[in-house]
């Protein structure tokens, strides 16, 4: 067959041409892209995917140049297909395909790659990484069976994979599997605040050249922050959407204040906690509420307690057979929807700390959910939340926690927060 030389610079649509043929070829999900008539050197270049594809079998085909007439443009687009348009997993696989998976799961140095292998195993078995990419996912599924499905890997799994999977396993546990979620309390409201943790409070700092370069967002987003307090007045009107750009959930916190219900609306945010750290804050917190603000979204209060006084107890339960110690104030909170605390927990503050005593002290105080906000500022390091005193509370909680404030992070707090635990 005699082959076209190739153009020096390819068509914008030869991949989306390339990846309708491998994924489907037919008329009705033929991209708009794409010629009715598509030159010569399109089908050639085709041909040369699906052989590159295979792992490059003999004989070399004739259906397309040979190694002198490849242009370099070609092997940039046939990356892009084969992201596009899965490899196929054939049966039945190399025998160096295991071998080759362990060491990869393992993380082992290049030099204790197994002897077996080609020198270029993404050539002689371009397959590997479709598999490679199926036992990622599946050992992810492990821990969290939730996990999406990927799109680089084929829509059809051949039954060797699953053998091969156990026995990578075997090479390279998972380690236990985790302890099911506790039963739901049958005293307790599902939770009014719904915003993944760890959760950053920011206040001051969007008024300066603080943030004017993004530097803290990518800071928060490199130590795995997933939600972002703005403190109301203190935030410009562009902020929101920059924190959303970089994946961000956000919530409105403070004082409560009547223009908070605008805030929330203007702003697009998430979630709505209004701080009561005395009654003062607490009568307005309970006044905005009651006109409608935060409704329909995620809903906390950031607290010391100081505003939960009046005890009380609630009717006997099952449970809770002499009644659950409560306060008023919580349950007025409670009646508007809001059942969640952000419980200040700040060393530089003694009445409140440590972490176990002030986690007592909300569940004392009825709120229905709970957890810490640890104080970083004044340069302080997480290790002052680990004392002799109370060792573990700060490990225990893992990343389900705040911190105030970004503003007084050192850099050595970035650190800190990305190595916390689950």
């Amino acid at each position: 067959m005699t082959t076209t030389d190739w153009p020096d610079t390819p068509n914008a649509w030869l991949e989306d041409y390339v990846v309708w043929r491998i994924n489907s070829g037919k008329i009705a999900t033929r991209p708009g892209t794409v010629p009715a008539q598509v030159p010569v050197y399109a089908d050639e270049f085709l041909y040369w995917c699906i052989w590159r594809r295979k792992g490059r079998p003999e004989p070399r085909p004739t259906t397309f140049p040979g190694p002198a007439g490849i242009e370099k443009w070609a092997y940039a687009v046939l990356d892009g297909v084969n992201k596009r348009a899965p490899i196929q997993i054939p049966s039945p696989p190399q025998d160096y395909i295991l071998a080759w998976a362990i060491w990869r799961f393992k993380n082992s140095p290049p030099d204790e790659k197994p002897a077996n292998l080609p020198k270029d195993i993404s050539v002689s078995a371009p397959y590997c990484w479709s598999f490679l990419n199926w036992a990622a996912w599946q050992r992810k599924r492990y821990s969290n069976p939730a996990t999406p499905r990927p799109t680089n890997i084929p829509a059809s799994i051949p039954n060797w994979c699953w053998a091969h999977l156990r026995q990578i396993n075997q090479a390279v546990p998972l380690g236990p599997p985790p302890p099911p979620p506790p039963p739901p309390d049958p005293d307790k409201d599902p939770c009014s605040w719904t915003l993944p943790n760890p959760i950053l409070y920011t206040t001051w700092g969007w008024q300066s050249d603080w943030v004017a370069d993004d530097t803290m967002l990518q800071k928060a987003k490199a130590a795995g922050i997933k939600t972002i307090g703005l403190q109301g007045g203190q935030y410009g009107a562009d902020v929101p959407g920059r924190c959303r750009a970089f994946g961000f959930k956000t919530f409105l916190w403070g004082r409560a204040r009547p223009q908070d219900a605008e805030d929330l609306v203007v702003g697009h945010l998430d979630g709505y906690m209004p701080q009561t750290e005395g009654p003062g804050e607490l009568v307005d917190a309970l006044q905005v509420l009651r006109s409608g603000a935060g409704r329909g979204l995620s809903l906390g209060t950031v607290t010391t307690l100081g505003a939960f006084t009046s005890f009380m107890r609630l009717p006997p339960t099952e449970h809770h057979p002499e009644g659950k110690l409560t306060t008023v104030e919580v349950e007025e909170l409670r009646a508007l929807g809001l059942n969640y605390g952000s419980v200040e927990v700040y060393v530089q503050e003694g009445p409140h700390f440590p972490i176990s005593t002030m986690m007592w002290a909300a569940d004392q105080r009825g709120l229905q959910w709970f957890e810490p906000v640890i104080g970083l500022y004044w340069e302080t390091s997480l290790n002052a939340y680990r004392p002799a005193s109370d060792p573990e509370s700060l490990d225990n909680c893992g990343r389900q926690l705040g911190f105030y404030m970004a503003e007084g992070f050192t850099p050595t707090n970035w650190v800190e927060v990305a190595k916390l635990g689950t």
